[in-house]
């Protein structure tokens, strides 16, 4: 399984609920699937850049919705079915990490454990002077 950030921009003029249940579908698929749902973060209501056209409707502002999930090249694209056909999403953007959330654990405990070593290093030497 690879890492992913899933960006979503929601309409303003949709329910809480209808946004709230297109959140929950989609941590539900990706953990049906065998996936790790890590992160959802609500950047809140922003303005939007420029106006984006939907349903013959333009919508300066948008609600940002960040996840990071943990899951398979072919749950990805079936997440972004369900994006793509959802009248309430504006624009959604699925981004690679290149590596599992393991494998960051890993370097960062690899990363920290010889800093640590350098540190006594550096601790030794200036005790010996």
């Amino acid at each position: 399984m690879v890492l992913y950030e899933l960006n979503v921009l929601l309409s303003t003029r949709a329910p809480t609920t209808a946004t709230v249940n297109l959140v929950r579908t989609l941590a539900r698929g990706a953990v049906r699937s065998g996936g790790v749902v890590h992160k959802v973060s609500n950047h809140g209501i922003r303005p939007l850049g420029y106006t984006i056209r939907k349903a013959q409707k333009g919508h300066q502002e948008a609600q940002f919705v960040a996840m990071d999930l943990d899951i398979g090249p072919k749950v990805l694209h079936e997440l972004e079915h369900s994006l793509r056909v959802s009248p309430h999403v504006l624009r959604y953007m699925s981004l690679n990490n290149h590596s599992s959330v393991a494998q960051i654990n890993r370097e960062m405990s690899d990363k920290a454990r010889k800093a640590a070593e350098v540190n006594k290093m550096r601790q030794e030497v200036l005790n010996t002077n």
